[in-house]
């Protein structure tokens, strides 16, 4: 009986996550005149998971976050969810007057995660990198779970300490 009692502490419930629709109002800043002139947020630093992003998703995310610099750390970059592809993405970077930068992380050992960080460092203190938009990272899921995201964002933030917000794509809350 006391191991029953002991065993009933411990439960908890857990909270679903629910998935939310990406949004413009996400990526624009809060500005008294916003609604006539929108600009994205400063400062935001935003992780693209892949292939669990949506066309939809990536393609609000470009237009209205109109990123910078987008930071891609996948080892096999792929562009093919819904109907867009490889020229498609390229064409909507260019439209939106994003640098895309390819790392081709591999995260097979953590040297390549060092190396890979130096060059973003690197990239990101070069004066002629262009800042004041946010930042977009493409990763893979798993490499999501293998906590790239906050080193990325520590790195990011030692360097750049005005980028401070992160937006993640899938964006899910607790339900």
């Amino acid at each position: 009986m006391a191991n029953e009692a002991t065993v009933r502490q411990k439960f908890e419930v857990l909270r679903s996550t629910k998935r939310i629709r990406v949004r413009p109002e996400d990526f624009l800043a809060a500005e008294h005149q916003a609604n006539l002139f929108p600009t994205p947020r400063r400062g935001l630093i935003i992780f693209v998971y892949f292939p669990d992003v949506t066309e939809e998703e990536f393609r609000t995310a470009l237009e209205y976050a109109r990123p910078s610099s987008i930071l891609e750390l996948r080892a096999a970059p792929r562009f093919d969810i819904g109907t867009l592809n490889r020229r498609l993405a390229f064409h909507a970077f260019e439209h939106h007057n994003s640098t895309y930068i390819d790392f081709a992380y591999s995260n097979k050992n953590s040297g390549d995660l060092d190396h890979t960080l130096w060059e973003c460092k690197s990239v990101l203190k070069d004066p002629k990198t262009s800042l004041g938009r946010p930042l977009m990272f493409l990763m893979n899921k798993d490499d999501a779970d293998r906590d790239l995201p906050r080193i990325v964002r520590q790195m990011v933030s030692s360097i750049l300490p005005d980028y401070n917000e992160v937006f993640e794509i899938p964006h899910f809350t607790q339900a």
